[in-house]
């Protein structure tokens, strides 16, 4: 699993905005698990196969009005 800061992500985020963010990235092509972290303000993702580019995952996050930032 690879783990990434999402900037605007914390305790304080609503239930329903995590659940949109979890609902984006589970549509992507081949992910296998995703674990939220509001706390951390961190996001786990593992992949069936091979991990996307960096661009399709921030696209991801982006779209459920969220920023990614660095991977951790």
């Amino acid at each position: 699993m690879t783990q990434y800061r999402v900037t605007n992500l914390s305790d304080k985020t609503p239930k329903m905005e995590q659940d949109k963010l979890r609902t984006e990235l589970k549509a992507m092509k081949g992910v296998d698990k995703v674990e939220i972290f509001p706390v951390k303000s961190e996001i786990s993702i593992s992949f069936k196969d091979k991990t996307p580019e960096k661009s399709v995952l921030a696209a991801a996050v982006t779209k459920a009005g969220f920023s990614l930032g660095a991977a951790v």
